[in-house]
């Protein structure tokens, strides 16, 4: 799990929100992942302000080798909250 964004780099505001990067094994699609992982952040606190992209290791790998800067960047510059 990887924070990036505004509050990984030291410059959020009061309407900033918190971006996640998580990497799982996860057969389901994109948008589902997403969804469930807003579900339960929202289920413990509806204030929290969550944008989270949830991908597979191989779609990151694939979306590297497709040249993803978006993708590179937070990977250099976010900071890592959890790694198996």
């Amino acid at each position: 799990m990887i924070l990036f964004g505004s509050y990984a780099y030291g410059n959020p505001t009061p309407d900033s929100d918190i971006d996640l990067l998580i990497i799982n094994e996860d057969s389901r699609a994109p948008i589902e992942r997403r969804i469930e992982i807003r579900r339960i952040v929202h289920k413990e606190n509806k204030e929290i302000a969550l944008t989270p992209l949830v991908y597979t290791p191989q779609e990151i790998n694939h979306r590297l080798s497709l040249g993803d800067d978006f993708v590179e960047e937070i990977l250099t510059k976010g900071k890592i909250l959890y790694a198996k």
